[in-house]
């Protein structure tokens, strides 16, 4: 059924409230827009379709935000123990899920978050050099990776790498182990810094979307002599004293993360 509204707004005139009252709602039958179901709208375009942005208005700008303060270390020991084998672990405090109920064209993921890592680099080049006088040498690779790098999962489940946003963390802590006695040099007071970082994505489908920034560590072992032996945790003898008493004490060697403040957002745009 149509409705009339009976008052006309004239430019320069004085509002007269109870007219305009009454082209908004009356109890007179076919009077004011919301007097009848859909503003009694019963004639359309014949292209005219009603879209999810009709019903859901406020839904065309989407914001989520997740963040923490609280300091969180993740040991190299919580991945995988294989290079095949590579394992991500998301960071807590650096993700976040959003609800699309619409597809939207774009979203912009951004995070940021403070780091200061324990990277471990071990000195070996005297061990390839000359003949090992030690039962174990240090694997090939020097250097274990550590290495952050943000994933996306979509309603589907599919997990997508951002490969653009793969960051190797710098190198330490050194170990010397071509001495019968193992040295360290720990660089980790001037290496804490911070990362700032996005992604836009296109085409969003509809459902529940995540973005977590995800860490990497792979495990510090060693190798025994000859090609069948099976890889170890590595392990050093630091000297330590404990009042008059001084003595070498043997210590595993893992790799370590600390995050500091940290957070994940995104703006979706229909």
């Amino acid at each position: 059924m149509a409705v009339t509204t009976p008052y006309d707004y004239i430019d320069n005139q004085e509002l007269e409230p109870d007219g305009h009252n009454k082209n908004v709602y009356s109890k007179t039958p076919g009077q004011g827009i919301m007097s009848e179901a859909n503003g009694g709208l019963d004639t359309f375009h014949a292209s005219f379709a009603v879209k999810q942005e009709h019903v859901w208005p406020e839904e065309a700008v989407r914001v989520r935000q997740d963040a923490a303060t609280e300091t969180i270390d993740i040991f190299s020991e919580a991945h995988a123990d294989s290079g095949e084998d590579v394992t991500f672990r998301p960071v807590a405090g650096c993700s976040t899920k959003v609800y699309m109920p619409y597809a939207a064209t774009l979203a912009l993921w951004e995070w940021s978050v403070f780091i200061s890592e324990a990277h471990v680099h071990i000195h070996t080049a005297d061990s390839y050099t000359h003949e090992p006088t030690a039962t174990f040498v240090p694997l090939n690779s020097s250097t274990p990776a550590m290495f952050i790098r943000a994933r996306l999962i979509s309603p589907s489940g599919t997990v997508t790498e951002i490969d653009h946003t793969l960051r190797h963390l710098p190198k330490t802590l050194g170990f010397n182990a071509t001495s019968g006695i193992t040295g360290f040099k720990n660089y980790e007071a001037r290496s804490c810094f911070h990362f700032g970082m996005h992604h836009l994505q296109e085409t969003v489908t509809a459902g529940w979307h995540e973005l977590s920034l995800t860490l990497h560590q792979e495990p510090v072992t060693i190798e025994p002599i000859g090609e069948s032996a099976e890889r170890t945790q590595y392990e050093v003898s630091i000297n330590r004293s404990l009042g008059k008493l001084t003595d070498f004490y043997d210590h595993l060697v893992y790799q370590r993360a600390s995050f500091g403040i940290r957070n994940a957002r995104v703006l979706t745009l229909l």
